[in-house]
């Protein structure tokens, strides 16, 4: 499954776009283009990806539930499980990326080159030559626009004063036609709408409205906290505490062997499974649920540091 997650920050990456990743923040993608620096020197391009505390790009639980076609809860419950599984103090060590530490993303050298990620600008030394053909034909052209700029000028000028009074008599004439075919419109359309139009009542039918069902009231289970530093075999995390509630009692019913509880877990619900003083033993049992049954295959371990 980590490998899995990693493959999919790799894949985005590659694909020249930023990551959001809850509850660790941003790594962003950017193209940074060449940059005349002189007149002889120029900055190659490159790109770089840097770690932001901006939420920027695609949330990455939004791509595993895309991705696997599951619900938000349930990819959810497996980014958290990749989060603990590659977080150490203050390192997160990204498979086949990088590893973000202290605020800073430092990537692998394989992803690095393949990505063009410079660690420093590369500086091309440019030696330009004076094309002096260039600018004989640059000079001809100005020459010959203004040239023809004049004479068209000069030919609109002749032309108009020619014409003027033609043009004169001809606006004259446009003139009654616009006035005659006016007062024709407005006789027509007074015409028209002389006759009041009659208003059409309509009675809507009555529409018997059906008295709503009273739902049967749902026995619901208390969250409660975790106890410090005990270890809780997690079966999800749910932002709802109903959907935590609906999960618990499918258990409870199918299961009775098992001890299922709901606890607050940041601000959201955790349904666990299965809870031991210590990781080892509970480490134990959540082996032998996995080999009993395949529903169990993706639990997961929690230890409340």
């Amino acid at each position: 499954m980590i490998e899995q997650v990693n493959s999919l920050i790799r894949n985005k990456l590659c694909q020249n776009e930023s990551i959001y990743m809850p509850r660790i923040d941003s790594l962003i993608f950017a193209h940074i283009p060449a940059k005349r620096l002189s007149a002889k020197r120029i900055a190659t391009p490159h790109n770089a990806i840097t770690f932001s505390k901006e939420k920027r790009g695609v949330s990455l639980t939004d791509i595993i539930a895309e991705i696997a076609a599951i619900p938000a809860e349930r990819a959810d419950s497996i980014y958290e499980q990749w989060r603990q599984q590659t977080s150490k103090d203050d390192t997160i060590e990204i498979g086949g990326v990088g590893i973000i530490r202290h605020g800073l993303f430092i990537p692998d050298a394989e992803f690095a080159s393949k990505l063009n990620l410079s660690p420093k600008i590369e500086v091309v030394k440019v030696y330009p030559r004076t094309n002096y053909l260039f600018y004989a034909i640059a000079t001809l052209s100005i020459l010959f626009a203004i040239g023809s700029a004049y004479y068209i000028i000069e030919s609109e000028q002749n032309f108009s004063q020619r014409m003027n009074k033609e043009s004169v008599t001809q606006r004259d004439l446009s003139n009654n036609k616009e006035k005659s075919s006016t007062e024709a419109q407005t006789r027509i359309t007074a015409t028209v709408y002389t006759e009041p139009r009659e208003e059409v009542k309509t009675e809507s039918a009555a529409t018997p409205t059906e008295t709503p069902k009273t739902l049967p009231a749902e026995e619901t289970l208390t969250p409660i906290d975790m106890e410090p530093n005990a270890s809780y075999a997690v079966w999800g995390v749910y932002s709802e505490v109903a959907n935590a509630i609906k999960y618990a009692k499918m258990l409870s019913e199918n299961h009775g062997e098992l001890s299922v509880r709901i606890y607050n877990y940041k601000e959201r619900y955790m349904v666990a499974v299965a809870t031991s003083a210590t990781r080892r033993e509970l480490a134990t049992t959540v082996a032998e649920l996995k080999a009993s049954d395949k529903k169990f295959g993706e639990v997961w371990i929690y230890t409340n540091r």
